[in-house]
């Protein structure tokens, strides 16, 4: 490498030291603390690929060393297959479709009564840190932290004695790293020796993933920069701990926001897109609030949401009544879960609406948007090369194992057993044999919805709207009168329903085009109205709703539009209008689609 490669690396290095140096100033004050610290370690985009998971390609041994000292959760799972609507789940222990933060980059407001844990924690006494990371899908309401920011943090306004909570996040194994042009990969490299580097040849590559040349460098890749983030972070860091003295008062948390940076996995609502590790290490001194010995293994159901009320049972704090989740340590730890439930809703620029149901042996999936393709277009995923493995699949017209997830639709409903079908492959909801398993599992999500108040239902338009009238998502999704939740889940959608959102789910579902055609000549609703057009193909209400329609309504419009195919070509100067607006954080997503559009239509 050269002379320019290494220094970067050198600086790479001292901002890893400067990140770790921070507890060493606590040291001090740890040892007289009378109720314990908590740190949670998160590593970002990261499956079970640890060698303490069983993973045969894993180079982790200060994890697996962290491992024998904790206890490690076999079926823990994040919310959301996706960065910021999962940490929006993790800090508040709240379902993000409870509280409106359910759609990537989203721009709804925190409702006031609900708070991050981290605040609770600040009014019982302890001292909150977050060093570099919140991105929790909402503005982080100003009493949250002590101190957060950067890659160092100033504890020194932390009392002697004063129990402290802190996160480290640590973005090594984030998907960004694996693009061809990632600007951290030539610096990656020489942080690496030849034997830690992985053979593309020789890896175990998952069966959700194509086997393809440049797949498997793409996994051997993520595997390097797991082995990156155990060498160069978790070590020291864990060392620095043991010799500061800071480990001796700390329970010690390790997870990962979501599954691993892959088509399949991130982003999506699978197993290979939910499921992370998470090993808790509980000190001597503390031992005795685990529920388990050291080295103890536990099947048990974890959600990420739950490490919040877990962390206030075991700080002594209250849990707020209505957290979606649930304790399970300390003397308020409740009854294991018998089933999870996680939420898939727009992805940058593609909308969705997804809930799927996990218990100890089934996924259940359901679909509420089946046009919306299985694997649509985002411009953020498709730089990877395991997505550019998909598409040549889907144009092949040899998809193979794929064929469902490359097709241009969704079924409405999913069922996978879990235990059989670990990859989930085959889809059994349409088996007489487990017709008693879908039905089971299809009044689970059911009841879930309306004791969440799930606001999934809202177009995100009218998520907005609904906001600015009640002040809160979640003050609107209370009101049964406002948002007739019981009808939503039952299927009872009239299509000349009072309620926009009725309406919206009702357009989609009509076979007759007569009534939509009526519906749509009197239709104010601007969601409405493209969800009445995408069923009919009409073109001119499409255009009328690019030009002149509400934000989030002309981001429903691009993703109606994509799916017609060359349909869309009159519309081409319309969309070129949009893909040629200087990119802003309020725009990006309809830009980005816009650009993609223009790429699938005929040349004018």
């Amino acid at each position: 490498m050269g002379g320019r490669a290494s220094i970067t690396a050198m600086r790479f290095h001292q901002v890893a030291r400067l990140a770790l140096g921070m507890l060493s100033a606590w040291a001090c004050a740890a040892q007289s603390a009378e109720r314990p610290n908590f740190l949670f370690i998160i590593s970002e985009d990261m499956s079970p690929n640890l060698g303490c998971y069983g993973d045969p390609d894993a180079i982790t041994p200060n994890l697996d060393r962290f491992a024998a000292e904790s206890l490690r959760f076999t079926r823990a799972y994040s919310a959301t297959g996706v960065c910021a609507t999962s940490r929006s789940s993790i800090i508040t222990g709240m379902h993000p479709s409870s509280i409106g933060t359910q759609h990537m980059r989203s721009l709804i407001q925190l409702p006031a009564n609900v708070r991050p844990f981290p605040a609770l924690l600040r009014e019982a006494g302890y001292y909150c840190i977050n060093r570099a990371k919140q991105d929790f899908n909402f503005a982080t309401p100003a009493d949250t932290w002590d101190v957060a920011g950067g890659n160092t943090v100033d504890g020194s306004g932390r009392k002697p004695g004063q129990p402290f909570f802190a996160i480290f996040n640590f973005s090594d194994t984030h998907e960004s790293r694996l693009w061809p042009d990632s600007q951290t990969r030539m610096v990656d490299q020489t942080l690496l020796s030849d034997a830690q580097r992985h053979d593309p040849a020789k890896v175990h590559l998952p069966n959700w993933l194509p086997d393809e040349t440049a797949v498997r460098g793409e996994w051997a890749r993520y595997q390097d920069l797991i082995n990156l983030m155990d060498t160069q972070y978790i070590g020291p860091l864990l060392r620095q701990m043991e010799e500061d003295g800071s480990a001796e008062d700390t329970i010690v948390f390790f997870f990962s926001d979501h599954g691993a940076p892959f088509p399949r996995a991130k982003q999506w609502i699978t197993e290979a897109g939910t499921r992370v590790p998470l090993l808790i290490r509980f000190p001597k001194k503390w031992r005795h609030l685990a529920p388990m010995v050291e080295g103890g293994v536990s099947d048990r159901l974890v959600s990420l949401m739950d490490l919040g009320p877990s962390v206030l049972s075991l700080a002594g704090a209250p849990i707020p009544a209505a957290m979606d989740g649930r304790a399970f340590l300390g003397p308020a730890a409740a009854p294991a879960r018998e089933y999870m439930v996680f939420t898939r809703d727009r992805m940058d620029e593609r909308v969705d609406f997804i809930r799927a149901v996990r218990d100890a042996r089934y996924r259940y999936v359901r679909n509420f948007l089946p046009r919306v393709p299985a694997f649509p277009w985002l411009t953020y995923m498709e730089a990877l090369e395991s997505s550019k493995a998909f598409r040549r699949l889907q144009t092949s017209g040899h998809p193979g194992r794929f064929e469902a997830f490359l097709s241009a639709d969704k079924p409405a409903e999913e069922l996978y057993d879990m235990e059989a079908d670990p990859n989930e492959f085959t889809n059994l909801a349409d088996d007489p044999a487990h017709r008693k398993e879908l039905e089971r599992m299809r009044g689970r999500l059911a009841e879930w919805m309306l004791t969440t108040r799930d606001s999934g239902f809202l177009p995100e338009q009218q998520m907005m709207d609904a906001e600015k009238e009640a002040g809160s998502i979640r003050a609107w999704c209370a009101d049964e009168s406002r948002y007739p939740l019981k009808r939503l889940v039952a299927g009872d959608l009239p299509l000349g329903d009072p309620h926009p959102v009725v309406r919206f789910h009702a357009a989609q579902r009509h076979a007759d085009r007569e009534q939509l055609r009526g519906r749509l000549a009197v239709e104010k609703d601007a969601d409405v109205r493209v969800a009445l057009a995408w069923s009919l193909g009409d073109l001119k209400t499409l255009r009328e709703v690019l030009i002149q329609g509400p934000a989030w309504s002309r981001t429903l419009a691009l993703n109606a539009i994509d799916t017609l195919g060359e349909v869309a070509a009159p519309l081409r100067d319309e969309i070129q209008r949009v893909a040629d607006q200087p990119e802003t954080a309020k725009n990006r997503n309809q830009v980005w689609l816009a650009r993609r559009v223009l790429t699938t239509l005929p040349s004018p």
